[in-house]
């Protein structure tokens, strides 16, 4: 046996080595009269030592596989929370520049708009995952679809005034747009007749 097969061994899948060490240590705990039953009693009580041998290592190998993957899911973790906590603080220190790119989203309830991605304050918010492009198709010169992320619209829904006063003038904004449209259609009615 080489190295080279030595390490192929290590790199195998628990999925693959943990049935070898169930069936190691049920050989070296059971006792001799169900072992003679399946007729490998002869072989246990010969090969005792390398049984042994596979079962601690590839106990070991199992162990190890857990380890690792548990400390993947814990650094996940802790950098998704980091991000998070950075993200947040983020938040807290908008410029108004900022926040007048952000109020539309709460303000109309959305969350995705069409950015103009030359723009720096678009650059800064989506270098610090506040927002990110979603297409890489335009429809109109350099505007793209940019939708915000998850964490920051709960953040901010949770916490409004965050884009104060940004949201509120974008509020009333809308509702301005909403009564000049409504005064509109209400004049073409009466010109030409409702409907």
């Amino acid at each position: 046996m080489t190295l080279g097969d030595i390490s192929k061994w290590i790199r195998l899948h628990p999925r693959y080595v943990l049935p070898i060490v169930i069936v190691a240590f049920a050989l070296l705990l059971l006792p001799p009269p169900i072992l003679a039953k399946f007729g490998v009693d002869s072989f246990v009580s010969r090969y005792r030592m390398w049984v042994g041998l596979v079962a601690l290592v590839g106990t070991a190998l199992v162990m190890s596989h857990i380890a690792t993957s548990a400390w993947r899911w814990l650094s996940k973790c802790r950098r998704a929370n980091r991000l998070l906590r950075l993200g947040k603080a983020y938040l807290e220190q908008l410029t108004l520049e900022e926040k007048q790119v952000l109020a539309p989203y709460l303000a109309r309830g959305t969350k995705s708009a069409k950015l103009d991605c030359s723009d720096g304050v678009i650059q800064g918010l989506e270098r610090n995952m506040v927002i990110m492009r979603v297409s890489g198709v335009s429809d109109r010169g350099l505007h793209f679809a940019y939708n915000i992320q998850e964490w920051a619209w709960k953040e901010l829904c949770d916490h409004r005034e965050l884009l104060e006063p940004a949201l509120t003038q974008e509020e009333q904004r809308l509702t301005q747009a909403a009564a000049r449209q409504k005064a509109e259609n209400d004049r073409l009615n009466r010109l030409f007749g409702s409907p």
